[in-house]
């Protein structure tokens, strides 16, 4: 009985700490990330390419069209490019609240009574579900299971801001299902793991339903990627890839041969810190002519689209200029100043989930005095950056990153003007709203390394500095 016991207890703590973790494959925007071969984190475009990060990792935390958040077995969180230019440490031992920043506010929620409820914008909270026992989003749409008198049933529902999801009829709004551990999603398919260790796949394409036979009963996790089905364990420290094996799904009815399985190619060699991303990327990305099947509005586009976005950053405050339907410089600033104030790093196009951020009915406002902090990266990092340089203080490369050196120029500003710094905080790793007013439209002359010859006024000449400020974005 001792003995039983035991293993109910490790059976417990392992569940508990998969819990704690992020999924081990994620999608966003035609992307899955996911923790494959010698635990190394593999991403795959839409096109079928795949790089990956020559790393050993435990967790994914987050993933958006521009970036990948992964954890490390050594506890350090990288931030890889999904473009495939490189990577950078974002932390060393990050803090829970760390690792819960870069996970950030999801529109759904699944509380431990089973409760699942989802945001809808002004209209609140809405409750999907008081029996849900798991539940993961992917590609706009949220998949969750549901304890029911007859068992358990697999069901789907699209988020407020998703957009129509093409290829998603033939899956089924609910089916019945067994018991289960957990459940993933990638761009293929819906994947649950059972207590027993046995897998049941569902295709999003056709709703093929397929039974795979346990070959542990360690396996926590599993995950259709392509065609191969990756199962984890779960410690302490977070998955290990258990097993990788074929498995090829009927493919949809107008489609003439199945999908080749892509070959693997190295993404850039990790840096111990972060640093510039290489100008060199391994693949070509299209150009504005080649868009017609591109769902990411990218610079030099001239269309409709572009001039419906320019008109909803206009309505929301940002200096877009006119629309006038070409996605040039003005149009480019006005789009990383927009990334900077939802948290999104910055890149030459828009991708399909940015501009559902855009059109939401909590769009962020322009806000020429959006609070900073060390860390941030963007355009509002810039356009400090700039301020704190022709005040006479060093940020160092005007290249929108919160990093030490404008950490210092910050500081340095501070002290000059006998800013309080209350306790427990450090000089210079935040820049507050007030801060930011001061230095931008206050008349003052510091001392520093170069004396200005004039103050800057951000509202004064922020429609001039903008394309100055804005260097050619990597």
């Amino acid at each position: 009985m001792r003995k039983y016991l035991s293993l109910l207890l490790l059976a417990a703590l392992v569940l508990t700490s998969c819990a704690a973790l992020a999924d081990p494959v994620l999608t966003a925007d035609g992307l899955t990330a996911w923790i494959g071969e010698t635990d190394h984190m593999y991403l795959m475009d839409a096109a079928g390419t795949v790089r990956h990060l020559p790393a050993a990792i435990t967790d994914l935390i987050a993933m958006d069209s521009a970036a990948v958040y992964c954890l490390t077995a050594d506890q350090r969180v990288f931030s890889v490019y999904t473009d495939g230019s490189g990577s950078s440490i974002v932390y060393r031992n990050p803090t829970p609240a760390q690792l819960a920043a870069l996970r950030g506010e999801s529109a759904w929620a699944l509380g431990e009574s089973g409760r699942l409820t989802v945001t809808e914008g002004l209209q609140g909270e809405r409750v999907l579900s008081e029996t849900a026992s798991t539940a993961v989003e992917s590609g706009g749409m949220l998949y969750y299971v549901e304890k029911t008198n007859s068992g358990w049933l697999l069901k789907r529902t699209p988020l407020e801001t998703a957009d129509a999801l093409p290829g998603l009829s033939l899956f089924p709004e609910e089916t019945q299902v067994d018991e289960h551990r957990s459940l993933t999603c990638s761009a293929h398919a819906v994947t649950l793991t059972h207590p027993d260790g046995s897998v049941t796949v569902i295709a999003l394409e056709t709703g093929e339903k397929r039974q795979v036979a346990s070959v542990s009963t360690d396996t926590v996790s599993a995950a259709l990627v392509g065609d191969r089905l990756y199962r984890y364990s779960a410690n302490g420290n977070g998955y290990h890839l258990q097993q990788a094996e074929a498995l090829q799904l009927t493919p949809k009815q107008e489609t003439v041969t199945a999908t080749p399985v892509p070959t693997a190619t190295p993404a850039p060699t990790v840096r111990p810190t972060a640093t510039p991303r290489p100008t060199v990327t391994p693949t070509r990305e299209p150009s504005p002519t080649e868009e017609v099947q591109d769902e990411n509005i990218r610079k030099g586009e001239r269309s409709d689209r572009v001039r419906k976005m320019q008109k909803r950053l206009l309505q929301l405050g940002y200096p877009v200029g006119s629309a006038d339907g070409t996605y040039g410089r003005q149009t480019q600033v006005a789009v990383a100043l927009f990334m900077s104030a939802v948290h999104v790093t910055e890149r030459e196009y828009v991708s399909p989930s940015l501009l559902r951020k855009m059109n939401a009915s909590n769009a962020p406002v322009y806000d020429q005095f959006l609070p900073l902090q060390k860390g941030d990266r963007g355009m509002a990092v810039r356009i400090m950056q700039e301020a704190l340089r022709n005040l006479g203080y060093d940020p160092g490369k005007i290249d929108g990153i919160y990093g030490t050196k404008t950490v210092n120029a910050v500081a340095a500003y501070m002290t000059s003007i006998g800013w309080y710094v209350p306790p427990g905080m450090v000089k210079g790793e935040t820049a507050p709203r007030e801060l930011l007013m001061n230095l931008y439209l206050t008349p003052f002359n510091p001392v520093g390394p170069t004396s200005p010859t004039a103050p800057p006024s951000l509202t004064d000449q922020i429609a001039d500095e903008l394309e100055r400020i804005a260097e050619p974005l990597k």
